[in-house]
């Protein structure tokens, strides 16, 4: 009698779990068949629902079942070892930005599902199921998706793209490092490649890339926010020299800099920031590449720092931040570091028309906060640097009337 009773709570349970699947699975379905009729904020309000729901029946994703369990335009693809499948569908919207959006699941970490999305622009779109398709290149898997014949997403490293997306969810701070040593590693090995230097992995939307005029510098940034505001900021340096490509990491220690406008700093000594903008200037035979970033700092005030970056030459170029190249009042910096409030955005940008590093001038909201950065912000007045000679001179109150001052706040988060 007790065999029995055993056997049928099996069978209840088999039939139960499977009832359940089904049913995970034509919600899925008519879900998305429900969601891609709504309106456009309709969509938004309910997308977390749906991505929540797809990540629990993709996971489960059988190919055998892949009739019932993925709706028409749905397209997906298994990398040639089967450790990734990637699903891809696209939602159109009326009148925003119709998305690309993806699911991946990796199933080096027990099937973990994480998804991404990619705007692909407003209008009509008239090819509606991906194609998708995930290649092996060496240790790398290349990850392309494309509407007919036009290609639509290319990611270089599906597995640097996972990092990156755990690094966005994750809450727990030592994760966070130990994940974006990891991100590291991997980025070196794409840095380190020929095939492609001015690429600037513009599918990995948390890192910034920058790359120099002459196309010898190639800097990539990111930030790591803490639980308690703070910030630490992670990157690397690719050169390009006769004998190949130089890598090197930058360690941030921006805490702990001494006077940080006259010190010259190293990448094992880096005053970190994400680096939105590079302006190359010569003078006498001197190369310089200015950089322009952005530090979240802490909770409650945010900073902007123009640097300079200089190298040496040969195979070894020894790459130096700092340089006394910024003069106000005839006083020489190395570099220009400016804190301001968390609540306000300051613009700091070259100007391709000026020929000049346009800024916002910052002022505190009243005499008694005269000092204290936390209370800084925009005065409705601007400054900004002009190259002559060799040096960024500092020029006050200038006239921006008639300035496209459009993409010039760059305030990074």
């Amino acid at each position: 009698m007790k065999i029995r009773f055993i056997l049928f709570s099996i069978l209840i349970s088999v039939i139960v779990n499977d009832t359940s699947s089904q049913a995970v699975n034509r919600d899925f379905v008519s879900y998305w068949e429900g969601f891609i009729n709504m309106d456009d904020n309709e969509k938004n309000y309910r997308f977390p629902d749906f991505i929540k729901l797809a990540n629990e029946t993709l996971i489960k994703f059988e190919p055998a079942k892949a009739f019932e369990m993925l709706p028409a335009n749905w397209n997906y693809a298994y990398s040639p070892d089967s450790l990734y499948v990637v699903f891809s569908a696209v939602m159109v919207y009326k009148n925003q930005e119709n998305r690309l959006i993806n699911v991946v699941i990796d199933k080096t970490q027990d099937a973990k599902a994480i998804y991404f999305v990619k705007n692909l622009g407003t209008g009509l779109i008239s090819v509606n199921k991906p194609v998708v398709d995930v290649k092996r290149k060496g240790n790398r898997y290349n990850l392309y998706i494309g509407l007919g014949t036009k290609q639509v997403l290319f990611i270089e490293d599906l597995e640097l793209k996972i990092l990156f997306s755990n690094l966005a969810t994750s809450r727990n701070d030592a994760d966070k490092v130990e994940l974006s040593r990891s991100i590291w590693l991997r980025l070196q090995q794409l840095l380190a490649s020929n095939n492609d230097f001015t690429g600037k992995f513009e599918n990995f939307e948390e890192l910034s890339t920058i790359i120099s005029k002459d196309e010898r510098v190639k800097i990539c940034t990111w930030n790591v926010e803490f639980n308690d505001g703070d910030n630490q900021f992670f990157g690397g340096i690719a050169v390009k020299t006769q004998s190949g490509i130089r890598t090197y990491e930058l360690v941030d220690n921006y805490k702990n800099i001494r006077s940080p406008e006259n010190a010259t700093l190293s990448t094992s000594k880096w005053y970190g920031c994400i680096y939105y903008d590079i302006v190359e200037t010569k003078y006498k035979g001197d190369i310089y590449y200015t950089l322009i970033g952005y530090n979240g700092n802490d909770a409650f005030s945010q900073i902007k720092i123009v640097d300079v970056l200089v190298l040496a030459g040969g195979n070894n170029p020894n790459p130096k931040f700092g340089h006394n190249l910024f003069y106000e009042d005839n006083r020489s910096k190395r570099r220009l570091i400016f804190e301001y409030s968390n609540s306000a955005t300051m613009m700091l940008k070259y100007n391709e028309d000026k020929k000049m590093i346009i800024m916002d001038n910052l002022a505190p909201v009243n005499d008694n906060f005269k000092g204290d950065f936390r209370n800084y912000g925009p005065d409705f007045s601007y400054n900004g640097l002009k190259f002559e000679k060799g040096k960024w001179i500092l020029q006050t109150d200038i006239d921006l009337r008639n300035t496209d001052l459009r993409n010039t706040d760059l305030r990074k988060r």
